[in-house]
């Protein structure tokens, strides 16, 4: 997920980052090798509606933004609150 955020912040459309995660061969979330319960597919395509919702889970977020301003699992910079 860092590694998604930080082409974001650098302005890699979607669509590019999709496409080069198709082409690594990493498995989009839904995928069978991801899941352990639920709805599962044998799909490892990865949809722009799929990294959109990723990008918008403040979960994922939080923990990605607080890894890179230096403290893991805070949202913004070391002294600000979470």
């Amino acid at each position: 997920m860092k590694r998604i955020v930080e082409r974001v912040l650098t302005k890699d459309s979607l669509m590019q980052i999709i496409n080069d995660l198709d082409k690594e061969g990493v498995p989009s979330p839904g995928h069978t090798s991801r899941q352990t319960t639920g709805k599962r597919s044998d799909s490892k395509q990865w949809y722009t509606t799929t990294l959109r919702s990723m990008l918008g889970n403040p979960q994922l977020l939080g923990q990605v933004i607080g890894h890179l301003a230096g403290a893991p699992g805070r949202v913004g910079a070391p002294g600000q609150p979470r």
